[in-house]
């Protein structure tokens, strides 16, 4: 398998395309058994989209993509190398101590993990999780990766075809003039219309236009849709 820490990854959140009925289903399930939280994600076996439905809070959430902790995760090395049931703890994870000191504080200290192909460019991997490692009996755990097969297979049954389109697509990199690429960039860094047309000196009605400008060549509804599309096709950064 080719190492993808050479790639900028894009982080894709699934939260819009699972369907929410397993999605509260799966909730259910792990408040019978005394599970926190979950995460299913999608990884690329080469190529840089990467997956997620996050369950889990999301200060952790935000601290895994930052810290781009997907590259020393270590329960997407297991899944990569041997697709069978994981059991782990904070004990036994020999990692990274920036993951593991952050993942504790984030309540990520026990879990199971189970992973599936999802086709032949993708691994699939659903984890549970809870704040303490107390005693779970033999019998309990074949049982909860049991139904962790099952709601796994759900959520990529779920999640599939909206993955096969996005591998698929070709991406068209639309044709931006230099000042709408400018105006762009700075709207991903927070300014105003009214602070761009200062730092650009020109018109906000100026700016205004060369962002609409952006958002109907990028075919997007609205900025945020803009922006996101323009950083996949690294037109801004």
């Amino acid at each position: 398998m080719n190492d993808n820490n050479d790639f900028h990854t894009n982080f894709i959140d699934l939260n819009e395309v699972i369907n929410e009925h397993i999605q509260d289903d799966i909730y259910r399930w792990l408040f019978s058994i005394k599970f926190d939280s979950y995460a299913y994600v999608v990884s690329p076996r080469n190529g840089n989209d990467f997956f997620i439905l996050n369950g889990f809070n999301f200060l952790w959430k935000k601290h895994y993509t930052e810290y781009q902790f997907h590259k020393i995760d270590p329960i997407l090395a297991k899944a990569r190398n041997y697709q069978c049931p994981y059991i782990w703890s904070s004990v036994n994870l020999s990692i990274d101590n920036r993951f593991l000191n952050c993942a504790k504080k984030h309540g990520v200290r026990f879990g199971y993990s189970v992973s599936l192909p999802l086709n032949e460019d993708y691994l699939s991997v659903l984890s549970i999780v809870r704040n303490n490692d107390a005693f779970i009996s033999r019998k309990d755990s074949v049982s909860t990766i049991g139904m962790m097969y099952i709601y796994l297979q759900k959520l990529n049954d779920s999640s599939q075809a909206y993955i096969n389109t996005m591998n698929s697509k070709q991406l068209i990199i639309p044709r931006l003039t230099k000042r709408e690429q400018e105006c762009l960039q700075w709207v991903a860094e927070g300014k105003t219309n009214w602070e761009i047309s200062k730092i650009l000196s020109i018109s906000e009605r100026t700016v205004i236009f060369h962002v609409n400008n952006c958002m109907a060549k990028l075919d997007s509804k609205n900025r945020v849709q803009a922006i996101t599309k323009a950083m996949r096709v690294k037109i801004i950064t």
